[in-house]
Formats: structure tokens, C-alpha cells, sequence
């Protein structure tokens, strides 16, 4: 009996254990092409905090997304977020002002409804079941590829203007938020036939009413959340 149990176990431990991916869990239908035809019914305006809006068909064309497929549905869903955000980040100067995360207390929060809607036309164009798994992980992907985005903008942009003036340009957007109609702020589409203004051509936000240009470190204690 001894013997018996003693080679139940090691046949156990030599068994390979099955690795499932997060696709796998959620049930993925593969070998489906990006639609976009089956993605505009989900082509709603975006805004981002400064007020300034994109539709995903804006950047999304036919020949972008043309090698897609549902079968590499990870890999593909976060070419396809880079993709979006290198776009926004060409076309927005104010990117570096954005948080991707509603806990964030020094940036301006991107509004978690972007996430939403943006996974509902992914979801929709790789021909996948529109299951809470799947948007979850979507939205995941989506997130963490605009922190990424963020935190390379954000050093681009400290290197070229000086330590924590990302920071500041972020007091500068809540500020101008918060002058309601007043503000110079306006909301309009991107033009994403613009150069990349968030890069070299990058604005310095001194000369505004909380910009002292010191480059000291702004106070962890201000609060922009909600914005």
C-alpha cells in the first residue's frame, strides 16, 4: 500500500501542470480579425480632463489594424492601447497633466468612463463575448498601458523643463478646471494631423498663477482627485 502511494505521488509530481492564460479564462474566440465595422457602433466621443475629445476611429484606420486578430488577442489589445496613446501623445500637450487612475494626487485623473467605452470597442471589433471577465481585463490593459505612456512623458518632460514640472503643469490644469466657464480651457476634438506637441515643442506652463518656475517639489498633500 506504501509503495503504491509512494509512486501515485511522484507520477503526480511529474504530471505538467496546465498553464492557462487570462484569455483562456474568459473564454477567447480566436482567429477573428479586427472589425471595424463591428467596433462603430461603440465610437463614442472620449474627453479627456483638459476638456479636448478623440473618437478611436480618429486613429484606429484600416490600415493600423489590419494585422490584428483575436487569436493574439493579448498581445494585439495592448498594441492596440500603445497605439492610441502614442496618438494622444502627439496630439495633446496637456497628456502630461493625466493620471490613469482616480487614486492619483498629483495628476488629473482620466475618467474611468474612457476605459469603459474604449474596452466596449475593442471588445466589439475582435468579435469577443462582451463578458465583465473580458472587459476587465481590457480596461487592465488599457490603464496600465497609459501609466506606462504617462510615466515616459512625464520624464521627457522633467528633462526638458526641470525636476517636478510635470507636476506643476498638473496644479496649472486643475486650476484652470476649476474656473468652471471661465477658463481658458474650451472643449474641442484632437487634431491628430498636428506634429507631437507633448514632445520638443512642449509647452512650459511658467508664467502661470501657481508656477513659480523653482522646480522645488510640489506639496503631496494637494488633493485633485475627481477632477
Amino acid at each position: 500500500m506504501a509503495t503504491q502511494t509512494a509512486l501515485s505521488n511522484a507520477r503526480n509530481r511529474r504530471a505538467p501542470r496546465e498553464t492557462k492564460t487570462v484569455s483562456n479564462l474568459v473564454g477567447n474566440i480566436e482567429k477573428r480579425g479586427f472589425s471595424l465595422d463591428s467596433a462603430k457602433c461603440f465610437d463614442e466621443e472620449l474627453e479627456l480632463p483638459s476638456r479636448k475629445t478623440f473618437r478611436l476611429s480618429d486613429i484606429l484606420t484600416e490600415n493600423v489594424v489590419c494585422n490584428w486578430t483575436s487569436t493574439q488577442f493579448d498581445a494585439h489589445t495592448k498594441r492596440l492601447a500603445l497605439h492610441v496613446w502614442d496618438a494622444v501623445d502627439n496630439a495633446d500637450e496637456l497628456l502630461v497633466c493625466y493620471g490613469s487612475s482616480q487614486k492619483e494626487n498629483k495628476y488629473v485623473p482620466v475618467n474611468p468612463s474612457i476605459f469603459t467605452k474604449m474596452s466596449d470597442y475593442i471588445i466589439a471589433g475582435f468579435g469577443q463575448t462582451n463578458s465583465q471577465d473580458r472587459k476587465t481585463q481590457v480596461i487592465s490593459y488599457l490603464q496600465s498601458s497609459l501609466e506606462n505612456k504617462l510615466n515616459r512623458v512625464r520624464a521627457r518632460y522633467n528633462a526638458k523643463f526641470g525636476k517636478s514640472q510635470s507636476e506643476q503643469a498638473a496644479i496649472w490644469l486643475h486650476d484652470e478646471l476649476m474656473k468652471g466657464e471661465a477658463s481658458e480651457l474650451k472643449s474641442h476634438p484632437l487634431n491628430f494631423n498636428s506634429s507631437n506637441v507633448s514632445g520638443e515643442d512642449a509647452p512650459n506652463f511658467s508664467g502661470t498663477p501657481n508656477y513659480d518656475g523653482s522646480g522645488d517639489d510640489v506639496d503631496d498633500s494637494i488633493d485633485i482627485e475627481g477632477c
